[in-house]
Parts: C-alpha cells; sequence; structure tokens
C-alpha cells in the first residue's frame, strides 16, 4: 500500500474501562504514523449504528481488530467478530485494498474462537508485555503495510506515549471523552514533531559549522 493512499484507520476494540488505556494506546499509535484512528463511537457517518460501522469500515484503508474479549463465556462481545467480518468482506470487495490488523492477546486465541481468521495471520501481543509490547507489535505491522519507515520508530512511539500519560497527569486532565483526548494526542504528538524537526536542524547548523 502506498503512503499516498493510507488515511483513515478503523479500529474495533472494547470500550471498556479495564480496556481504556490499551484503547488509548491503539489510537495514539495511529496518530503518531500520520494515520487518522476512527471509532464507530464516536465517528458519526450514519445514525444507524450498523451502517455507522459499514461507512468507518468504507472510509479507512486499514482496519484493527483487538479480540481480547473473544472467547471469555462471561464477557464474549458479539458485535466485534461481526466488525471483523464486515471488514473482510470488504478486503475482498476492494481487491485486497483494505488491509487486516488482527491482534490476539494470547497464543492460538483465534484457532480456538475462529480459526478461519488465521488466513490474517493474527499477530500476538503478551498481555504480560503491557502497553510496550502492544505498541511495537502494532506500530511494527503498520509500518509493514505502508511500506516505509514512518517519522517515530516504535520505541519512540511508546516513550512518547508515556511522555504523553505524565503530561495528562501534570495537566490534571482525565474523564475526557474518546474524541477530545484523541485532539489532545494529535496536538502533543505535533508539538512533539515540531520540536524534534527543529532540534535536528539545530545539529545540521552545528554539524556544518554555521
Amino acid at each position: 500500500v502506498s503512503r499516498m493512499t493510507i488515511g483513515n484507520v478503523f479500529i474495533n476494540c472494547p470500550y471498556d474501562k479495564d480496556y481504556e488505556s490499551s484503547l488509548h494506546a491503539i489510537i495514539f499509535t495511529c496518530i503518531a504514523l500520520d494515520l487518522n484512528p476512527i471509532l464507530s463511537k464516536i465517528d458519526s457517518y450514519n445514525s444507524i449504528r450498523i451502517k455507522n460501522i459499514e461507512e468507518c469500515i468504507r472510509n479507512s484503508c486499514i482496519s484493527i481488530h483487538d479480540l481480547s474479549i473473544m472467547g471469555s463465556s462471561e464477557n464474549s462481545r458479539y458485535n466485534m467478530p461481526l466488525e471483523i467480518g464486515m471488514s473482510i468482506m470488504y478486503y475482498f470487495l476492494k481487491s485486497k485494498e483494505h488491509k487486516i490488523i488482527i491482534l490476539e492477546p494470547e497464543t492460538y486465541l483465534t484457532q480456538k474462537c475462529c480459526s478461519d481468521l488465521n488466513a490474517f495471520d493474527p499477530i500476538l501481543y503478551k498481555k504480560e508485555d503491557g502497553i510496550e509490547g502492544l505498541i511495537n507489535c502494532l506500530a511494527e505491522s503498520i509500518l509493514n503495510i505502508i511500506g516505509q519507515r514512518g517519522k517515530l520508530e516504535p520505541y519512540e512511539i511508546f516513550n512518547l506515549y508515556l511522555e504523553f500519560e505524565t503530561y495528562l497527569y501534570d495537566n490534571k486532565i482525565k474523564g475526557k471523552t474518546l474524541n477530545s483526548m484523541r485532539e489532545h494526542m494529535k496536538n502533543f504528538i505535533n508539538e512533539h514533531l515540531v520540536t524534534k524537526h527543529e532540534l535536528n536542524n539545530k545539529s545540521l547548523i552545528i554539524v556544518n559549522g554555521y
């Protein structure tokens, strides 16, 4: 996929409070890689929910699906596999131009829950590796799809995410909606990239002696 054709990324993940930090990390990673994360909960194309999800997928070049809640008899979410199925259908309708990333929090989860998804090579991230593991594996997957490195490497995105969490704490920013949190992330990352660019220019001036 060429860099020019990539913009929106549809995110199909739990909205539970327990999953909030992981969802924030996924949104942050997408923005840090110059992509626009779309969530059906906050990006409304249509008042009918299932139609809105379809339009979110149709307006995206990549969809990310986290299977964290699948496979649990108590907490299974059937709207999540439904949205995966919708993305797969669009994948075939668009001659495989729509790229699908499936995040698997435990080994062989898709094999147990829906073995047909193995055709999309689910990406394993271990829960014990925490947010760092999630950001690293997701960033590498997106970079592989894009076919070139981004402005930030995966380890830089993780370190920047830690700085962002500190920024939220220091400025007493909490309880914000997903939409406002996304805007905070965009502003924070843009400011970081501007500062990084300025520092690189200063370094070049020092090296060249003028």
